[in-house]
């Protein structure tokens, strides 16, 4: 999925999501509740922009109950300096990330009770020394996820 909004020609991004149980197991979309759980979240930055950008990335994930319950951050927001990824070689430019967003079986970051949930996956940037996030952002919306009991 394409960085949202569209980012200019100059500097391109993708991002994808997945569910995986602690096992490495995936897809992982039907989940016992208590158990946990985590997102492993991909994402690239291409372009002849890349080697210009520098700053924090922040990745965090949200989940939404249909009907009446909880919606709220799971797990820990994650936060990747840009730089800790080098530039492949030769032009167009890109730097490549992946990591994982753990969420724990029980406590304030983990889901408390059973249904349908809509996974968000958010990825901000934030320059160098800059406060809020700028308009270099990603989301993935989905997969949907069972919690039972």
């Amino acid at each position: 999925m394409p960085f949202q909004p569209e980012s200019p020609p100059w500097l391109q991004g993708t991002i994808s999501t997945i569910v995986e149980d602690m096992a490495g197991v995936a897809p992982a979309t039907i989940i016992k509740l208590g158990d946990a759980w985590r997102i492993k979240v991909d994402w690239e930055m291409h372009g002849f922009g890349v080697p210009g950008t520098d700053g924090d990335w922040h990745v965090s994930a949200y989940v939404e109950k249909f009907g009446p319950g909880f919606e709220g951050q799971v797990g820990a927001t994650k936060d990747v300096p840009v730089t800790s990824v080098p530039l492949n070689a030769g032009p167009p430019q890109n730097r490549q990330y992946s990591l994982y967003i753990d969420v724990p079986g029980a406590g304030p970051t983990s889901v408390p009770t059973p249904g349908v949930y809509r996974l968000v996956t958010l990825v901000t940037h934030t320059l160098a020394g800059m406060g809020p996030p700028d308009s270099l952002n990603a989301f993935t919306e989905g997969p949907f996820l069972q919690f039972y009991t």
